[in-house]
């Protein structure tokens, strides 16, 4: 069941706070109904989709930088 939780990019510590209660509230869910989906389930991967969207904006960035350096 919790092999459906992706790897992690944390930055910082407010987010490693973060991530750390989001996903023990998910675990907790889980572990009470591990068929249920749950709200903070919810939460925990709507928090991790925004994380990899802008660790995903960081890369290209850094590799437009990159590009733009090579010309």
């Amino acid at each position: 069941m919790y092999e459906m939780y992706p790897p992690i990019f944390i930055r910082n510590e407010k987010e490693k706070k973060a991530y750390i209660a989001t996903l023990g509230n998910s675990f907790w869910e889980l572990n009470k109904k591990p068929n249920d989906w749950n709200a903070h389930i919810e939460q925990f991967f709507n928090q991790e989709l925004n994380r990899l969207k802008d660790n995903t904006k960081v890369i290209y960035d850094s590799i437009k930088e990159i590009g733009k350096s090579r010309r």
